[in-house]
């Protein structure tokens, strides 16, 4: 993750200098972000991924689950993974929710053709991943272009702002690097657990189920802020 802050840097030159707009035009169109809704954005996922994902793969495997009984490296670890996954997570939101998509609105702004373009585009560095290797089209397909891609830039395109996504986005990598780490995966951590076998099927069936839930309790639960401009219109503002 160290690459990421130079990520975030080079984000910020090209909209600051080169659009000359607000980093935050990326996020949304009005005058301040939510912190509230990128922390419902948080919950909503972050609850079923721990019960369906988390619990499942205990329930079905859990011979393959053990318990990190160094809880010092743990409480160390802690601070160092919040700020990184927070970087990371955060400016791939920026990038492929925000600046791909209202990159490719100059061309259509159909949102159809915004949001596959944003998973297809989303999905394509994550096929490096060994849980990619691991699990082959499942994975992909369900795990990284419709689960953590389609969803989020869908989210976010009826949202009007990538606010849900970012909380979203957080809460799937800080489960997968403190609360159960997946051995041999993208990137292996202390965490609390750790899942000795990735098994893609489970994961696929995970998703779907995680999916709905998210949805529910993002806009049912916490119900819908009066949407802004979709986040494609704010560049379109800009430049008149």
């Amino acid at each position: 993750m160290a690459g990421f802050p130079f990520f975030l840097a080079g984000i910020f030159l090209a909209v600051s200098l080169v659009h000359r707009r607000p980093l935050r035009t990326l996020i949304t169109a009005r005058e301040k972000m939510s912190w509230t809704r990128v922390g419902h954005g948080f919950v909503a996922w972050f609850v079923p991924w721990f019960l369906v994902s988390g619990l499942g793969q205990y329930l079905f495997y859990p011979n393959t689950f053990s318990f990190n009984s160094d809880l010092a490296t743990f409480a160390l670890f802690v601070p160092l993974a919040l700020v990184l996954t927070a970087i990371q997570t955060t400016t791939e939101e920026l990038f492929f929710r925000g600046y791909i998509v209202q990159g490719a609105s100059v061309i259509w702004a159909n949102h159809v053709f915004l949001a596959i373009a944003s998973a297809v585009l989303f999905t394509l560095p994550h096929l490096l991943n060994p849980e990619a290797s691991a699990g082959g089209w499942l994975t992909v397909f369900f795990g990284y272009f419709v689960g953590t891609g389609l969803v989020w830039v869908v989210v976010s395109l009826v949202d009007g702002t990538t606010e849900l996504a970012i909380g979203a986005h957080f809460a799937n990598n800080i489960g997968g690097i403190l609360v159960i780490n997946m051995a041999g995966g993208a990137v292996t951590t202390p965490a609390l657990f750790t899942v000795s076998e990735y098994h893609a099927t489970l994961g696929a069936i995970s998703v779907l189920v995680i999916i709905p839930v998210f949805l529910a309790i993002a806009y049912k639960v916490f119900k819908h802020d009066k949407a802004s401009e979709p986040i494609f219109q704010s560049d379109r503002i800009d430049r008149r």
